[in-house]
């Protein structure tokens, strides 16, 4: 027998946002998927075993118990990895990276799908382990509130919806992020600026913001920064995908890369440079507008050598800055060579 359940509801803490995108894409409330894994924990306890396996009509009708048959059925349909005839073909409504064995974040995994169905018949037998399928679904919440999940993952465009605005909030916070390092080291400091408004100029297309630009009294630079909160690359395909997407090209389908958007609109504040000092009231002994990419963790595009962009991580931004202010000398020069400056 249940106990009485005393919590605050969770839907009242959430955002409500992101409640109502949940049970449009779930078919069931954050409530009562809490009420769900109650009732599984129960069964375990019942069953006096950690793993067990309980035909699919005793198990609907368990979870029935706690939410109603309807989203007590979504609940499975959501959360089961089914059975397959072969696992390396694609099921209907799947894509082939979300079986893909080398891929994060796949959608037929177990994590993603924690309760295991043994069987296409029409009760079919289902490994119940509490502990994976609560695990499993706390990363999948988590992972959907915080926007780290692609948006092509979901159904609903309520959902996807959600995904985008917490990106870009996520976003607007890193950039807050990088604007107090810069300010702590006496950098002036402007976020989310519109090209448009920065110039007073209509433009001929939309470049989109740049995320942080900073300057310091002393300093001839203007610092134009793209901020990036990403997750570390956590495979050779994670990695092959974050370097080809910032190559600083265009891809086959004449569209500007991640990096290139950024270089397009550091030209475009090149050419209006006297206009946006003006506008700006940036200070006048500025020269120049220099390209940055800063990055929430560590990322193997600091390893590529590049000569039209500075890339930092977060933590390492203000070491850089201090370096790239101060070259290397160009050990070409007579100087250089005589000096006996190691290569």
């Amino acid at each position: 027998m249940a106990l009485p359940d005393s919590r605050e509801p969770i839907n009242s803490v959430l955002d409500s946002r992101f409640v109502s995108a949940w049970d449009n894409e779930f078919g069931f409330s954050v409530d009562d998927l809490v009420r769900l894994l109650d009732a599984l924990d129960e069964l375990g306890l019942a069953s006096e075993s950690a793993v067990f396996t309980i035909d699919g009509k005793a198990l609907l009708d368990a979870l029935a118990q706690a939410v109603g048959s309807q989203r007590a059925a979504s609940f499975l349909d959501r959360f089961s990895l089914s059975h397959r005839d072969r696992w390396d073909r694609t099921p209907t409504g799947f894509k082939a990276k979300d079986w893909y064995p080398w891929r994060f974040s796949r959608r037929l995994s177990l994590i993603s799908r924690p309760l295991v169905r043994l069987d296409s018949s029409d009760n079919p037998s289902y490994i119940v382990a509490p502990g994976l399928i609560r695990a499993g679904i706390h990363n999948s919440f988590v992972r959907t509130f915080e926007g780290e999940l692609p948006a092509d993952s979901f159904g609903s465009g309520e959902m996807k919806g959600w995904i985008g605005t917490r990106s870009s909030e996520k976003g607007h916070d890193f950039n807050d992020s990088v604007a107090s390092v810069l300010r702590q080291d006496d950098w002036e400091v402007r976020c989310n600026i519109e090209l448009p408004a920065a110039l007073n100029r209509k433009l001929n297309k939309d470049y989109g913001d740049v995320d942080v630009l900073a300057w310091k009294h002393g300093d001839q630079r203007i610092l134009a920064v793209e901020a990036k909160d990403v997750g570390m690359a956590r495979s050779e395909g994670e990695i092959a995908r974050q370097l080809y997407e910032f190559r600083g090209e265009r891809f086959d389908s004449g569209e500007p890369d991640r990096l290139l958007r950024h270089l397009d609109r550091v030209s475009v504040l090149r050419q209006h440079f006297s206009q946006l000092k003006r506008n700006l009231a940036l200070p006048e002994d500025a020269v120049s507008i220099d390209p940055w990419l800063v990055f929430s963790s560590p990322v193997p595009l600091q390893l590529v050598e590049r000569t039209n962009i500075s890339v930092a991580p977060l933590d390492n931004l203000v070491a850089r800055l201090a370096e790239s202010h101060f070259p290397k000398p160009n050990r070409n020069y007579p100087l250089a060579q005589a000096m006996q400056i190691p290569p």
